[in-house]
């Protein structure tokens, strides 16, 4: 014995409705088209903010460079030193290692040299003045001398910007849902009492009373044509009974 039409039927009549249905339908939709379109902002807002960070990265890196061909490592280490204890535009981390890969200043760990862009997670044991388990994005350069200097930058402002979109679209999500539920709710409420109001009026009409009428709301929408048709039908009724 199926259980389908007893669950189907125990139901709130307006949730069976057609027009809560296809409020339903278009709020899906709408939520699939959302969802889309927060993927696209989200990898096109990480890859801009990504690709900022690193220009940023590059050009300090490369400036430092010109610091080291002018004034050699002695003046490149006073430049990094001086720019670590006044810099105020965010927290930029340093490294510069001798050609020996010895720390000669910074407020980062030593580690093996990587020309370019990278990602890392400094050494918990180190006493780098970074929060445990930070990641950090990075442009390391090598230079004449074979010394390294690594500039970076703590990535916690890109999961920042990740985590705002991703409540922002949330809570948009969410609105939207409850919008279209209590928009499917009032609609299909109307178009419940407007299918009583016909239901009744068939009824006394087939009681017997045939110059009863079913109202018009003056919309002309496809119910308001279904009423035309049926009170034309029922004064055709009339007329023939009468004659």
């Amino acid at each position: 014995m199926s259980s389908a039409p007893t669950d189907r039927s125990s139901l709130p009549r307006i949730l069976r409705s057609a027009s809560f249905r296809l409020a339903m339908i278009y709020a899906g939709l709408f939520v699939v088209s959302a969802a889309a379109l927060f993927a696209m902002v989200y990898v096109i807002a990480t890859a801009a903010l990504q690709n900022d960070m690193q220009a940023v990265l590059r050009t300090e890196a490369y400036q430092l460079g010109e610091v080291h061909r002018r004034s050699g490592l002695v003046g490149l280490a006073s430049e990094i030193t001086r720019r670590m204890n006044f810099r105020t535009r965010g927290p930029i981390y340093y490294l510069l290692q001798g050609p020996q890969r010895q720390v000669v200043v910074g407020n980062l760990p030593g580690m093996p040299p990587v020309n370019g862009v990278i990602d890392f997670v400094p050494d918990r044991a180190s006493e780098a003045p970074v929060d445990p388990g930070s990641k950090l994005i990075g442009f390391g350069l090598t230079l004449s001398d074979g010394s390294f200097i690594l500039v970076a930058q703590d990535s916690s402002q890109l999961r920042d910007m990740q985590r705002a979109i991703e409540g922002a679209f949330g809570w948009a999500g969410g609105l939207t849902l409850l919008l279209a539920i209590a928009g499917g709710l009032l609609l299909g409420n109307r178009f419940l009492r407007r299918i009583d109001t016909i239901g009744r009026t068939s009824r006394i009409i087939m009681g017997g009373d045939l110059s009863a009428r079913i109202p018009s709301r003056g919309t002309n929408d496809e119910i308001d044509q279904l009423v035309a048709g049926l009170n034309a039908t029922d004064r055709k009724s009339t007329r023939l009974n009468s004659s």
